[in-house]
């Protein structure tokens, strides 16, 4: 089938060889308008709108002439367009896009085998690693790529894989690293994290423990001044029952002579009244010493029992275990303070 079915039978021949001579005299007379010489005031206005006018209509017959030129070349393109989008291109395109619809539809059903068939040969040399996939690999698996190349990338990572997690496994925090690991499948990033926790904790822990130290500083200083206020409070409690029984005695003998020298019912009530009020400070006197003896005694109490606390004892034991497990039991005997050799 031959492809000679377009030709361009004629050239466009558009006679415009006075457009040059035209142009020279247009330039003339535009010249001896002296259009830079032309102030623009009101006096002027009127003139140079008038000028503007005439060279705008002699302007829109020369557009007039162009724009019917260009019709007339465009007009026998448009025609030729149609028909060749009509007769030519659309069959070619319908024609191509059927079959890429089915050459999609092929490839995509081999993508799938060849997914399928990597897929399979990485279950069989995957093992027990049960955290990788094969999105995890990173293969791009296209039509163009071999399966043997694709095995090989596979054969490449597990070996990759296999040998850090050995090396992890000797490390000093396995656990953590192995279970960063399995996220990101970056031995040294996992490491550097990991340590970099670790760290961090320490220095927590550290501060926490400080802080503890501090809260219970302030905690038995704050109990030890509530003791010695209770403790003053009580004497001076007792204090003041004691004057005010010694102030209701004089009273009550003040009121007993009164009562026998007058031999009034006045003075006899008061002295009753007087005698009363001296048992009940008595008693208030008895209370207040009970209470300041109570509170003398749980303190001799607490000072044994903290001097028995703060005793230093020893004790002879040996412990077995892996060097990390040695190591936090280290490290908890020295949190919590005590000695050991």
């Amino acid at each position: 089938m031959s492809n000679e079915l377009i030709t361009l039978a004629q050239k466009p021949i558009i006679e415009y060889s006075e457009m040059e001579a035209r142009g020279l005299e247009v330039a003339e007379k535009i010249g001896l308008m002296n259009l830079d010489m032309i102030e623009a005031n009101e006096s002027n206005r009127s003139m140079m709108k008038k000028a503007r006018a005439q060279l705008n209509n002699e302007l829109e017959v020369f557009e007039d002439q162009r724009k019917m030129i260009h019709a007339a070349i465009t007009k026998p393109y448009k025609d030729f367009t149609e028909s060749y989008e009509k007769n030519i291109k659309t069959l070619y395109v319908d024609a191509s896009a059927q079959l890429k619809e089915k050459i999609v539809i092929v490839e995509a059903g081999m993508m799938r085998d060849k997914t399928a068939d990597i897929e399979a040969y990485f279950n069989t040399v995957r093992g027990d690693i049960d955290f990788l996939t094969t999105e995890k690999i990173g293969l791009n698996i296209i039509l163009s790529a071999s399966d043997k190349k694709l095995r090989g990338q596979v054969d490449s990572f597990m070996e990759k894989v296999h040998s850090e997690l050995v090396a992890i496994n000797g490390m000093e925090n396995s656990i953590r690293v192995q279970s960063l690991y399995k996220t990101n499948l970056d031995l040294s990033l996992s490491v550097s994290t990991v340590n970099s926790d670790i760290e961090r904790e320490k220095k927590q822990e550290a501060q926490r423990v400080e802080q503890e130290k501090i809260n219970k500083e302030h905690e038995a200083k704050r109990v030890e001044q509530g003791k010695i206020r209770k403790e003053q409070e009580s004497k001076d409690r007792l204090e003041r029952k004691n004057k005010e029984a010694e102030r209701i005695e004089l009273q009550r003998i003040q009121a007993k002579k009164n009562a026998e020298l007058n031999k009034t019912k006045e003075a006899e009530l008061e002295a009753e009244r007087l005698e009363q009020e001296k048992k009940r400070a008595d008693e208030a006197v008895e209370i207040a010493q009970a209470e300041s003896e109570r509170i003398q005694a749980e303190k001799e109490a607490l000072a044994k029992q903290e001097a028995a606390e703060s005793k230093i004892h020893s004790m002879n034991f040996k412990v077995a275990g892996t060097i990390k497990q040695l190591k936090e039991i280290k490290l908890f005997l020295e949190n919590i303070g005590v000695e050991y050799e």
